[in-house]
């Protein structure tokens, strides 16, 4: 097992009634761990443990209307959680970690669930996920 250190900031109006956020790991239905993030953090980190066989997943919940800001008709202003930094081993895997994740949501409700690729922010509710299919290390050296 590897440590996997997360650093995240989060940004946007503050309410009372902030979304909420974890930090997962699942290893088919074996070893599971969530860790909450709590509201607000700028910046915090978390440390979650991973192996072979590992999915990591980023989770909002409960973001509703009054965490977005809209004027004339454009979105100024947002709750967002914004992975500022991964490492693994001691070395900075931020752009790996984010280019190798899927991003899974509903617009908050508005459409039907889709996947894309994560861009670094969770803005919906939803999960972003991503899975070790080989030793965390021999990650670091190969792609997704």
């Amino acid at each position: 097992m590897y440590n996997l250190i997360f650093t995240f900031t989060v940004s946007g109006p503050v309410t009372t009634e902030a979304p909420s956020f974890y930090l997962g790991k699942d290893q088919l239905e074996k070893d599971q761990q969530t860790i909450a993030i709590n509201f607000p953090c700028n910046p915090c980190s978390e440390i979650i443990d991973v192996g072979k066989g590992d999915m990591v997943t980023l989770t909002m919940t409960n973001k509703k209307d009054c965490h977005t800001i809209i004027q004339d008709g454009k979105i100024v202003d947002s709750v967002l959680l914004n992975v500022a930094r991964v490492t693994l081993a001691n070395v900075d895997v931020t752009n790996k970690w984010i280019q190798c994740c899927t991003y899974t949501h509903n617009n908050n409700g508005a459409t039907d669930f889709v996947t894309e690729p994560f861009y670094g922010a969770l803005g919906y509710n939803g999960v972003v996920s991503m899975t070790f299919d080989h030793d965390p290390i021999d990650w670091l050296v190969n792609l997704c």
